[in-house]
């Protein structure tokens, strides 16, 4: 929808996933908004229908769970028209990692999701995953920017224990090593009373962003 605004309604945006759910959830909120320039395709990312050719393809935290992130940027490269713009915004591990070394508990619950993204084959190294997959399809090298959202909001303060919640399960089924943080009941008031007593801001897990033109 953010980008519906942008093009305004001379222009149309696509949307695309492989999960029908997801599609019939984002039409909802499409037709609740009121947008008449937006349509979606059910396809996977590096499959998409070639018979549409884009000014801009854009994707948020997408490339990180594929195999092949390299052969999904050829495909929609090969999807731009000349001078078009392919712009990626993706997870960066290192910035949370190094924020959260100087607090134990926070950083074994890091470490820990660290690795089980590592188990599941996630690409945790996307800054130079996008810097390297942009050049080999024929790009420029991309401009990058990596953001950090840090500070006392709940939204920021209580993110690894949400996340860490989320990714139990995964945890436990690579056998990682879980018992580490304690007891899990008390996981979340020990994160926060941990930030107190070190009088410390928490951090998310950065977002690198990637953006590069097709040549002419």
């Amino acid at each position: 929808m953010l980008a519906a605004r942008l093009v305004g309604d001379s222009g149309k945006v696509i949307g695309v996933d492989n999960d029908a759910g997801i599609i019939g959830q984002a039409k909802e909120r499409v037709v609740k908004a009121g947008f008449q320039n937006v349509s979606f395709i059910k396809s996977d990312i590096g499959d998409i229908p070639n018979n549409e050719r884009f000014d801009a393809i854009v994707g948020r935290l997408i490339l990180q769970f594929l195999p092949d992130p390299g052969a999904v940027v050829n495909a929609l490269v090969g999807l731009l028209r000349p001078g078009g713009v392919l712009a990626i915004q993706d997870a960066c591990w290192g910035p949370l990692l190094q924020q959260s070394a100087a607090l134990p508990i926070r950083s074994k619950c890091v470490t820990l999701m660290y690795e089980a993204f590592q188990s599941f084959g996630a690409h945790v190294d996307m800054e130079l995953v996008l810097f390297r997959t942009f050049q080999g399809a024929g790009l420029p090298p991309p401009t990058m920017r990596i953001e950090v959202p840090i500070g006392g909001d709940p939204g920021i303060t209580q993110w690894v224990y949400g996340l860490f919640c989320s990714v139990l399960p995964r945890m436990l089924q690579h056998n990682l090593r879980v018992d580490d943080v304690g007891d899990m009941t008390t996981l979340r008031e020990r994160l926060d009373a941990e930030l107190a007593s070190a009088k410390m801001f928490a951090s998310t897990i950065g977002l690198v962003g990637a953006w590069s033109r097709k040549p002419r």
